[in-house]
């Protein structure tokens, strides 16, 4: 080989040069995609309200399907609606203020596992509270089902509200779209 250079070299100093590949910014991608700031997100009461509505249901259906296996459908009724009555109690006492805390605290976090993590924790906190207070192991385990139901169910709904919610305020992006 002799002392001379490699005829391709030149597309090493191409790639480091601006003009080639310019980078983008991340607000430029936020601009063109509509990305929205995390720390701008906002929650509403209606998207409390609907998440607490949505968290009961599920308790609703817990104890209807709890039943169920137990060979007790009636008694699945009856826990239904001792579950709305005692579970709406304990969700306005513990899982509103715990909801809002948690949608503080995860506002800049945009990955939807986390707070779905965050939420099932907070729920088996919940049950777990219960439980210590309440009478132990045995009350753990009935409750955690109920609260886990009632923590994702109300996030995943909230959440959904809250989206279609935007998307209504903000309406067609597209003119064609609307004519």
């Amino acid at each position: 080989m002799s002392g001379r250079a490699r005829d391709d070299a030149w597309h090493e100093d191409a790639y480091d040069r601006d003009d080639v590949h310019p980078e983008t910014t991340h607000a430029d991608l936020a601009e063109r995609y509509g990305w929205p700031d995390p720390r701008r997100n906002e929650w509403t009461p209606s998207d409390i309200g609907v998440g607490w509505v949505a968290a009961l249901m599920a308790l609703a259906v817990v104890a209807l399907v709890h039943g169920v296996v137990r060979g007790d459908p009636g008694g699945g009724v009856a826990w239904a609606v001792i579950m709305i009555v005692a579970g709406g109690c304990v969700l306005t006492i513990f899982g509103i203020p715990v909801a809002i805390g948690l949608s503080m605290l995860l506002r800049r976090v945009r990955c939807e596992p986390v707070h779905l993590a965050a939420f099932l924790a907070a729920g088996l906190l919940g049950a777990w509270l219960l439980g210590t207070i309440f009478g132990g192991l045995g009350m753990f385990t009935f409750t955690a089902p109920y609260a886990v139901a009632a923590s994702l169910t109300g996030r995943i709904v909230a959440k959904l509200w809250a989206v279609r919610r935007i998307d209504r305020a903000l309406g067609p992006t597209d003119p064609a779209a609307s004519s």
